[in-house]
């Protein structure tokens, strides 16, 4: 079963989060609590159902702006706890989710956003493979 919900603004980079952990011990944590409540609220309001089975957790991330991608999507950490924190995976160790892939997508206009896609199915030898292949279509470019 798939479900697909769409985080509809910007998250924080790796560069905001370590600059919000260097300026005090507090600034770091309150920045990680806020985004992971952010996020929850937005999974709640999607009404998805939790997953029973291995699953791939797939993000694509819409980004406006020219940040690095490795900075973009470094926001993976927080779209992952907040899944878990709702109660829609389990846990996010590699028993639970197979893979996280994510790509960033630059656009002209428009907000930043995150589409994030679960894929779950209990062979996970199917989702290895669904792994693979998006690996090898990546490779292939």
């Amino acid at each position: 079963m798939n479900q697909q919900f769409i985080i509809p603004f910007k998250l924080p980079g790796l560069n905001q989060v370590n600059a919000a952990n260097r300026s005090n011990p507090y600034a770091g944590a309150k920045l990680k609590r806020n985004t992971d409540a952010a996020i929850a609220m937005v999974i709640k309001a999607a009404h998805l159902k939790p997953v029973q089975a291995p699953c791939i957790v797939h993000m694509t991330f819409m980004e406006p702006g020219r940040r690095d991608t490795d900075n973009v999507e470094s926001a993976k950490k927080f779209i992952l706890d907040a899944l878990v924190s709702t109660g829609i995976l389990q846990n996010d160790a590699p028993k639970y989710v197979i893979g996280a892939p994510s790509y960033t997508r630059y656009i002209k206009g428009g907000d930043a956003q995150v589409i994030v896609t679960i894929i779950e199915d209990e062979d996970t030898t199917a989702l290895r493979q669904k792994l693979r292949t998006a690996s090898d279509v990546i490779t292939e470019v």
